[in-house]
């Protein structure tokens, strides 16, 4: 891809990969929920495990539980 082309393309380009990563990280989130459930985890475990390792709010945490 020629110089000026980058250029032009960037913005949608960082658009797509930060869309991407977000997408990646919710699906990390709801696989997380799944194992640690089907190791046998506690759910006040699970939630408060996913708030540290993801940064997440307790309200967040809760509806990705909610999902799963």
């Amino acid at each position: 891809m020629c110089q000026a082309l980058r250029e032009i393309m960037k913005p949608e380009l960082e658009q797509s990969r930060q869309e991407g990563l977000e997408e990646g990280i919710k699906e990390g989130i709801c696989v997380t929920v799944r194992i640690l459930r089907g190791l046998g985890q506690a759910e006040e475990s699970i939630k408060e495990s996913i708030m540290g390792n993801y940064m997440l709010s307790q309200d967040a945490a809760e509806k990705y539980m909610m999902t799963q």
